[in-house]
């Protein structure tokens, strides 16, 4: 599985790729949102990186050798992007007023972990028909998350 994703990031994954109006627009909005995305790109976290606006990046596991994992979140913040958290989906443990979080609900490029062997141990990109189904069995939305979609408007 994981090496399939790895194949799709190299082929798909454009490093040229620059962020586009829609994120501009966002990058100058004063206070923090919540993002939902389905894209798998970083173009996000690029432009929020440029104008140093601290971000937290919230998925869910596509693929995770320890079957724990799975149903679980993947936290990265823009100060550590080099570090993973995995989280209960019940407490991400992000404050929503002092950071932007982006919520990419089909995964991203850029988490995947290695394990001390140096073999990748989770991956987050939702390809397959598989990984759809899977999804929709045990991925649970963070429940700080769906309280602010009952209670605010939101453009998805």
């Amino acid at each position: 599985m994981i090496a399939h994703t790895c194949a799709i990031r190299s082929k798909f994954f454009s490093q040229d790729a620059r962020p586009g109006p829609i994120h501009q627009f966002l990058v100058q909005q004063g206070k923090p949102l919540l993002v939902v995305t389905t894209t798998y790109d970083t173009l996000l976290e690029h432009v929020f990186r440029e104008h140093g606006k601290p971000y937290a990046v919230v998925t869910h596991f596509a693929y995770a050798e320890d079957k724990n994992n799975l149903g679980k979140v993947a936290v990265q913040y823009s100060e550590h992007p080099e570090q993973t958290e995995i989280r209960p989906a019940e407490d991400v443990g992000i404050d929503l007023d002092a950071r932007w979080v982006f919520y990419k609900v089909q995964g991203t490029f850029d988490l995947f972990t290695r394990g001390e062997d140096g073999r990748e141990e989770v991956d987050s990109m939702m390809i397959t028909e598989e990984d759809y189904i899977a999804w929709l069995s045990r991925r649970a939305i963070p429940t700080r998350f769906s309280r602010l979609f009952q209670k605010r408007p939101f453009l998805f």
